[in-house]
């Protein structure tokens, strides 16, 4: 069995870990590249915001409950044109039942 280390802690300490964590990092650290590389990035227009929901009935009459997000800024974006020919922000709809009926017939 292994053995359990426990934290020193005494009562005046304010808290377990280091205030940020970047103080426990080199500062030439390769970490810190990939960092700033990652926060540069703009990425809104991955972003999604819901936008309800909405109905649809098949011949049969089986009903569909579509949920429904629109990306929040394709201003921009450089493949947008490939993406979509709308004016406005992309709006994709996702079926979340027919989804979970695909993953048990995997």
């Amino acid at each position: 069995m292994a053995k359990i280390v426990f934290k020193e802690f005494t009562s005046n300490q304010n808290v377990l870990f280091p205030v940020s964590l970047s103080e426990k990092i080199a500062p030439n650290y390769p970490v810190r590249v990939v960092n700033s590389v990652i926060d540069a990035l703009d990425i809104s227009c991955l972003l999604w915001t819901y936008k309800g929901q909405r109905k649809s009935k098949s011949d049969l009459g089986y009903v569909s409950v579509l949920k429904r997000y629109q990306a929040q800024n394709c201003e921009g974006y450089p493949l947008k044109s490939q993406c979509h020919k709308s004016k406005t922000n992309r709006i994709i709809e996702v079926n979340y039942s027919l989804n979970r009926y695909k993953q048990k017939a995997r």
